[in-house]
């Protein structure tokens, strides 16, 4: 937004995706957020559109430094990490 010299008129915003989707529920305005969390909170009044030019971010898995992902973890994270790869290209 920044780059493309855009200046926003924020009146409000919010940290978390929850508050953001409760202020547009009640006609605050609109928010931008994942496929997912879009989907999960369609409500009846409520429509979601993608970004004209997708936005590309980095996936993490998080564990306990003292407790490595399990065998059946590290096999889900390398099935997911070819998925997203899929995904990218």
């Amino acid at each position: 937004v920044q780059a493309r010299g855009i200046v926003l008129d924020e009146v409000v915003s919010a940290r978390t995706f929850h508050i953001a989707t409760a202020l547009v529920r009640q006609g605050v305005g609109l928010t931008v957020v994942d496929n997912f969390t879009a989907q999960a909170s369609l409500a009846p009044g409520l429509s979601m559109r993608p970004l004209a030019n997708p936005l590309r971010f980095d996936v993490h898995a998080m564990y306990l430094h003292d407790r490595p992902p399990t065998a059946l973890a590290t096999t889900f994270l390398k099935a997911l990490a070819r998925k997203v790869e899929a995904i990218s290209s």
